[in-house]
């Protein structure tokens, strides 16, 4: 039997970063479901699976826009950096946006129920895209984004989707204007309210970070305290 030819080294210099970057191109295929948003992909015949334990659980929220020099936290606000707990606002810094849900509240609401989050503030539509950017880079198990503002979102969520991060829009009760998102590029909007049959955010999100059932569109209460009966997701 003859032997291989062997490559010699100029050839393998040329070669490796085709090799890698069909790696890399397969890799963030794998990420994204064909034809569903990540975190959305369940059906009538899905397998049950263990899901992530809530401890490991990091939500990115993103902040509506805001004016610039209206923090809601006092740490500038964002979260710490190692993915702790969210920073809390004090008193005199919490706002409600025009949709009538606060920042504030929402990260209380994740805090009570032991989820960890970290904070992303934002003055435009471009700087709530940016901080998209930010939260795949922190490795966020899903990114909540709070009335998000018009422009394209299309460049920003399918990084998103390419990296295997499922993301969220939530909004309050007095939200008018729904912002046209491509459908893929996120698995529900989120809307906030008194409605008793609403579900616990913490619910929601724990259920699309496990890929579990569950509506397009969810109403979540934030009294709602999430004893963890659920956390796997719906699956009935």
């Amino acid at each position: 039997m003859r032997p291989l030819p062997s490559l010699c080294p100029k050839t393998c210099r040329l070669l490796f970063p085709l090799l890698l970057a069909c790696i890399l191109v397969l890799s963030g295929a794998g990420c994204a479901p064909s034809g569903r948003a990540v975190g959305n992909t369940w059906k009538v015949g899905t397998a049950d699976h263990d899901g992530v334990d809530r401890s490991n659980v990091l939500v990115g929220f993103i902040g509506a826009v805001r004016p610039a020099g209206k923090d809601l936290t006092d740490g500038g606000g964002e979260g710490p950096a190692d993915g702790g707990p969210a920073a809390l606002p004090s008193p005199s810094a919490k706002s409600t946006e025009p949709d009538g849900l606060s920042d504030s509240d929402v990260l209380k609401a994740m805090d009570r129920d032991r989820m960890r989050a970290f904070y992303l503030d934002a003055t435009s539509t471009r700087e709530q895209e940016e901080a998209v950017g930010q939260a795949i880079g922190r490795r966020a198990s899903l990114i909540l984004i709070h009335s998000p503002g018009k422009g394209d979102w299309d460049s920003a969520l399918s990084a998103a989707r390419r990296a295997g991060i499922p993301v969220a829009i939530i909004q309050g009760p007095s939200s008018a204007d729904k912002v046209d998102i491509d459908p893929l590029l996120f698995a529900a909007r989120l809307t906030v309210g008194d409605d008793p049959a609403g579900r616990p955010l913490t619910w929601a999100i724990q259920t699309m970070v496990d890929d579990g059932r569950h509506e397009s569109e969810i109403k979540v209460r934030l009294d709602r305290r999430d004893q963890g009966v659920e956390a796997g997701g719906d699956r009935k």
